[in-house]
């Protein structure tokens, strides 16, 4: 059986890769968006590893506001509890309400 990737998974795959050119907040939109279409057809373990990308893009950007990092793990988590990670997806959760707490939300 031969796997298609899609544009929006080659273009994703190309600006995490291209991280250290400081394309990041590329990198983070194209990934969550990546993430959303795999959502979308029902490829929870796929979805949450472009969300485990998009986070590991904006740990790369010089950015001071943490609602999205929250907005992601709470999208991580709903893909792992979809994808049947409840574990993981408990211990994201977890942490995506400890730093809303942080942030008085």
């Amino acid at each position: 059986m031969r796997r298609t990737i899609r544009p929006v998974d080659a273009i994703a795959a190309h600006y995490f890769a291209a991280l250290a050119g400081g394309e990041t907040a590329r990198a983070v939109e194209a990934c969550t968006q990546a993430a959303t279409h795999a959502q979308r057809v029902f490829a929870y373990e796929q979805s949450a590893r472009w969300y485990e990308r998009a986070l590991q893009a904006l740990d790369a950007t010089p950015q001071t506001d943490p609602a999205p990092r929250v907005e992601l793990l709470l999208a991580l988590g709903e893909v792992q509890a979809a994808a049947g990670a409840r574990d993981a997806a408990c211990d994201v959760f977890a942490r995506a309400a400890a730093m809303a707490r942080e942030l008085g939300r």
